[in-house]
């Protein structure tokens, strides 16, 4: 009878095997996760509300592995007084395929006097929740890819601008600004109407000048222009000190000057919520520079 002998090697050799087969067979068994994925549409969205009324969508993507019924609790809380309260909505009914989404339209009826609140939306078999805060204004503007912003502090500061002062011929909106460097770059600005980004530039010059902006044309209504100041910087150290800052003086819509009306501070959203707005401020840091007006 012949033996055979099997060296070190070839045992590593066919213990390696083993392992890489055990291996297959693990994974080839493992089911994928059963997930649910809740969340908001837009999110960036989210709403101020107007008239007691807030409307947003949410989502509820099924990778459950099968189609599933689920069940949505919509609710929110608020302060009265000293004490928290809570208001059931409405529960909604979806059935999701498996690896399919469904987008859920929702219109929240928020009591009377309620000023800020937190709505909710759950789902009961999953123990799933995702919420977010609201607050009333009588403004809401939507900026593009920032959120959702006010308007209500300027409100008291629209300008009117009459047939006489070009209103029927506007084309372009000349921004009046002077800048100061720091780190030898200049301030830049960004120019908003209504929410949309129409323009940017580097105000480099420590002179007033106008910046012109060209615009497809405002409708017949209030507008809402914003200046926005994108790059402070300040340095200050012992017999030293840079300070990057934007000055804007007004602007100039057909042939109307606008004084500015509000200066509001911050980045992205926070610079356009109306909660920190102050009245004759030039931008010495990041905001933007706020004006209102009418076109008849």
């Amino acid at each position: 009878m012949k033996r055979f002998k099997i060296s070190l090697l070839d045992l590593l050799a066919g213990i390696t095997l083993l392992a890489a087969i055990a291996i297959v067979i693990a994974f080839s068994t493992i089911r994928p996760p059963e997930v649910t994925e809740l969340y908001f549409d837009n999110h960036t969205a989210l709403p101020v509300f107007n008239s007691g009324l807030a409307r947003f969508t949410f989502a509820i993507h099924n990778m459950e592995g099968r189609s599933m019924n689920y069940e949505a609790l919509v609710s929110y809380a608020y302060e009265e007084g000293n004490e928290s309260r809570s208001v059931n909505v409405t529960t909604i009914s979806e059935l999701v395929r498996n690896m399919e989404t469904a987008s859920l339209n929702v219109e929240v009826p928020l009591r009377e006097g309620v000023e800020r609140a937190r709505i909710n939306v759950g789902l009961l078999s999953k123990n799933q929740n995702i919420g977010f805060w609201t607050e009333h204004s009588e403004r809401p503007l939507y900026y593009e890819g920032t959120g959702v912003g006010s308007a209500d502090c300027i409100l008291n500061h629209t300008a009117m601008i009459s047939d006489s002062e070009g209103a029927g011929q506007i084309t372009s909106v000349f921004i009046k600004a002077r800048g100061e460097p720091a780190l030898d770059e200049w301030p830049r600005m960004r120019l908003w109407v209504d929410g949309r980004v129409v323009g940017s530039a580097i105000v480099a010059s420590e002179n007033y000048s106008l910046y012109e902006f060209p615009l497809a044309g405002l409708e017949e209504g209030l507008h809402v222009i914003d200046v926005e100041f994108t790059n402070d910087y300040s340095y200050r150290a012992s017999g030293y000190s840079e300070d990057r800052n934007l000055f804007i003086e007004g602007i100039v819509i057909g042939s109307a000057w606008i004084e500015p009306g509000i200066t509001e501070f911050g980045r992205g959203r926070d610079a356009f919520d109306c909660r920190n707005a102050i009245e004759g401020m030039q931008l010495y840091s990041n905001g933007v520079m706020r004006f209102a007006l009418r076109k008849p």
